[in-house]
């Protein structure tokens, strides 16, 4: 017979940008409130060059700026929590 936990913690998904930069070894995670949005503003500043792109966020990262030609990639990646 399986053993119940009643006191387990529930598990919540979120969603966290992430940004890889050139000048940067490590990407940048970023919370926000409407990662998708934040995700396609990204997404479509990588095809203009010297564009600067400044958002808020709500993490660890509140506010963020950097120019559009030292954005190498963007991506949404579920993370789950308690």
């Amino acid at each position: 017979m399986a053993q119940q936990f009643p006191n387990q913690p529930q598990v919540k998904t979120r969603k966290a940008l992430i940004i890889f930069l050139k000048s940067a070894p490590q990407p940048i995670v970023i919370y926000s409130s409407n990662p998708q949005k934040d995700y396609e503003e990204l997404k479509n500043a990588m095809k203009i060059p010297n564009l600067l792109v400044e958002k808020e966020a709500t993490g660890p990262i509140k506010n963020y700026c950097m120019l559009s030609n030292n954005i190498l990639g963007v991506m949404l990646q579920d993370e789950q929590y308690t």
